[in-house]
């Protein structure tokens, strides 16, 4: 999926003006990402699992999180709301196993992409 073929979460997000916003430009500097463990084809009982399987993996790997609200458009569907969560490195030796982790949870969790912002740069979606 083509980044202006989405409604990306981080859009929903940053441009709010809201306490996200704030976290968001802190957390830039570190750099964060953005993923979700829901699929529109997915009951709503399957999704609540897997983002609960994706918190307990978060809660276990350290990283900094936060459970976010955020839209996002599967190819061929319309826009969906969907449960996601914004992730972000403590301090700046962190953000290489940020990205592994995002990565690695992207194939685990069957999602098209995540976004991936790298410290001080724009955003982009890693596609698996």
């Amino acid at each position: 999926m083509k980044y202006n073929e989405a409604l990306v979460i981080s859009e929903n997000i940053i441009n709010e003006g809201n306490k996200l916003k704030r976290l968001e430009n802190y957390h830039s500097k570190h750099g964060y990402v953005i993923i979700s463990a829901n699929r529109k084809s997915n009951t709503e009982i399957e999704n609540n699992r897997n983002k609960n399987l994706l918190k307990k993996e978060l809660e276990r790997t350290g990283l900094g999180f936060k459970l976010v609200k955020g839209y996002y458009k599967e190819e061929g569907q319309d826009p969906d709301l969907e449960n996601s969560f914004l992730v972000y490195a403590r301090k700046n030796g962190d953000s290489e196993e940020l990205y592994k982790f995002a990565e690695r949870c992207c194939r685990i969790f069957g999602q098209d992409s995540v976004l991936i912002a790298k410290p001080n740069q724009t955003p982009q979606y890693f596609q698996k």
